[in-house]
């Protein structure tokens, strides 16, 4: 069985040529923050556990992670360890910063690809994607992030239909959709008012009606969607979005200008071509 570092020698061998009451009483202070024993015999892996979860309680997360570790290296087929690599994953989480992020989402993925069934499954999928909730950037920056964020959350949303944590995972999910369209017409507006660029807004604006069906501005997304369309000279195209945008959006804003070019719409399009020339 793996054994802890001998902390007293470790602290001894650093001292080298003071004087021997000073190494006596850092030997001393050495012992007085020595580990516990490492557990052993009957239910040693159920102590380790306890032990490593106290650590992780107490917020002392280079210890938790000896004592987890230990369970994995002494006991590998233990039943406790899915929670003890749960609980790796988890110290480096709650430690925060970047590169602990990033160690804590390798740690989660590794539980699941071990322990796919452990009853905490679905909490280490929800960690995953809420780990790229975090760090996702405003509308106009890159979106990386947000997209995997979604991804995330509907997988355990699909994986874990019932899962204590689906609900807010649907909320979330929902805000991700959300900035993912809000970026996609962020840029549609620059080719449409900016560029003047009809054919490079469409295509964006396409996408959000394909991908993003409830966005909050799904109405505006319409309109200059069809309005894109009719710049383009697609008109039989614009009147199909126009149509839609009365039919499912009589309240809003963009509802009335809608139904005007509707009317011209249909009003060239009964117009003879010689008439209109």
């Amino acid at each position: 069985m793996n054994s802890l570092p001998d902390r007293p020698r470790r602290c001894l061998n650093r001292v080298g040529g003071v004087s021997l009451g000073l190494v006596i009483a850092l030997a001393a202070a050495c012992a007085e923050r020595q580990l516990p024993d490492v557990p052993t015999g009957a239910q040693a892996d159920r102590r380790l556990l306890a032990l490593g979860q106290q650590a992780l309680d107490a917020r002392d997360w280079n210890t938790a992670r000896t004592w987890f570790r230990q369970l994995l290296d002494s006991y590998p087929r233990s039943q406790f360890a899915g929670d003890a690599r749960l609980g790796i994953a988890d110290t480096y989480n709650n430690q925060r910063g970047a590169q602990n992020a990033l160690l804590a989402a390798t740690e989660y993925r590794d539980y699941l690809t071990f322990f796919p069934n452990h009853p905490r499954a679905d909490y280490a999928q929800y960690q995953i994607a809420f780990g790229h909730f975090e760090r996702r950037r405003s509308a106009d920056r890159d979106q990386e992030d947000t997209r995997l964020a979604a991804e995330e959350f509907q997988k355990l949303l699909e994986l874990y239909p019932n899962s204590r944590y689906a609900a807010e995972a649907r909320t979330r999910l929902a805000t991700c959709e959300n900035d993912l369209a809000t970026s996609l017409l962020l840029k549609a507006e620059f080719y449409q008012d900016i560029r003047r660029w009809c054919r490079g807004a469409i295509p964006r604006l396409e996408e959000i009606l394909e991908a993003h069906p409830g966005f909050d501005r799904i109405a505006e997304v319409r309109a200059r969607l069809a309005q894109a369309l009719t710049d383009c000279e697609r008109e039989n195209e614009a009147l199909v979005h126009y149509q839609r945008l009365v039919e499912e959006h009589p309240d809003s804003e963009h509802t009335v200008g809608a139904r005007e070019r509707i009317r011209e719409i249909l009003a060239r399009a009964s117009t003879p071509d010689n008439e209109r020339r």
